[in-house]
């Protein structure tokens, strides 16, 4: 019988985005007789960590302390890298520079997963990345993107001719996120009766949008709609939006809570769900919205909301950064609830798991492929 082929997956850490979620499930259902995956990361820490399938996580030099040198870190992620058959970076940007570098020094091929979109605003927009990514991503054996836009946006910077291109979607468990929203609140929620309810979710960091969705919250009320505003995460923007909250009085209608290991709960029991990223990949919290059946508006940032809500059919789509439209759509949500339910959850039903098994199955062809394992 034909071994495995053997695959490191390498991320800085484990904190909760969704690109560290999205690793962590391909880990878990990778089938384990064509790939043996391990995982590298820069630092043991993160929420996720206790995710990690049991005996995955390699150790490393400077993983389980801050002040490891990043020589010490290369080093071991060059002995990790020739003890398998393929190495994958997981994010974009200085993890695909470090891995590619440990992956040239031990012979191994090197895939970059790319999960955002390079448009001004976005760190690879920035001179640095723009350029370390010219220099770089041609040299990797494969860039996976999680949709055709996102590849298309960094295909007019970078010349890919030599690398292979695969777009494999991101995707959830479905019927992991139902069963999860089954479960009691986690953190005690501050109702009002006759109170609208939104959502948001991720890092609190400028890609998200959330300035423009608390002033979309201020509009709201201006017209006389009486909205909750939960906002699930944690990140460097906290001092910033905690600010605007109350430059805006918005004091008695935001929650911040922070990170919550199961969101499905409060997601499901609220009124919207809203997305107001300037940029994205192919986010995984609007796919578990959707999945759940919640109304939901998004903004139609370059990758990822268009595709997943298939052009506005499961969710409203607005422009970026603009508050008074993402405010009307809300609104319009608020004044018909249960037709936006129904407009979210049509296909619920309809082979839960389906995409996550394509997504796998693809992972599973490329490195199989490029490591001339296949079967």
């Amino acid at each position: 019988m034909t071994k495995p082929l053997r695959a490191l997956f390498v991320l800085p850490s484990l904190g909760g985005g969704g690109a560290e979620r999205v690793t962590i499930d391909l880990l878990r259902l990778l089938n384990r007789n064509r790939v043996m995956p391990a995982l590298f990361l820069f630092h043991h820490s993160g929420a996720l960590l206790r995710e990690v399938p049991d005996g995955l996580l390699v150790p490393s030099a400077a993983g389980a302390r801050s002040s490891g040198t990043s020589l010490n870190l290369l080093q071991s992620l060059i002995a990790c890298a020739r003890a398998v058959d393929v190495v994958i970076a997981c994010l974009q940007c200085r993890t695909t520079y470090i891995t590619w570098l440990a992956g040239t020094v031990a012979r191994r091929p090197v895939v970059g997963w790319v999960q955002n979109a390079a448009v001004p605003g976005s760190p690879m927009f920035r001179l640095r990345h723009r350029t370390l990514m010219r220099i770089v991503q041609p040299r990797l054996t494969a860039s996976v993107f999680p949709c055709e836009r996102a590849y298309k946006v960094a295909a007019r910077r970078i010349p890919f001719a030599k690398t292979r291109i695969e777009i494999i979607p991101n995707f959830i468990s479905e019927e992991r996120v139902r069963r999860l929203s089954e479960a009691g609140l986690s953190f005690s929620l501050k109702r009002i009766p006759g109170e609208t309810v939104l959502i948001a979710a991720g890092r609190l960091a400028p890609q998200k949008g959330f300035d423009i969705l608390l002033r979309a919250l201020a509009e709201l009320h201006r017209r006389g709609r009486r909205c909750r505003l939960i906002i699930l995460g944690e990140g460097p923007e906290y001092p910033r939006l905690t600010r605007l909250v109350a430059d805006l009085a918005l004091q008695e209608f935001v929650e911040m809570p922070g990170f919550v290991a199961n969101p499905y709960p409060i997601m499901r029991r609220s009124s919207v769900f809203v997305l107001s990223s300037r940029f994205e990949g192919l986010p995984l919290a609007l796919m578990e919205a959707r999945a759940l059946g919640i109304p939901i508006v998004s903004t139609d940032c370059i990758a990822g909301p268009r595709e997943i809500l298939e052009s506005g059919r499961f969710g409203k789509l607005v422009a970026v950064d603009d508050y008074a439209a993402m405010a009307a759509a809300i609104e319009s949500l608020i004044d018909q609830p249960h037709n936006g339910a129904r407009a979210s959850g049509q296909q619920l039903e309809e082979s839960p798991d389906h995409d996550a098994q394509l997504a796998v199955a693809a992972w599973e062809a490329l490195l199989s492929d490029i490591t001339g394992k296949s079967e």
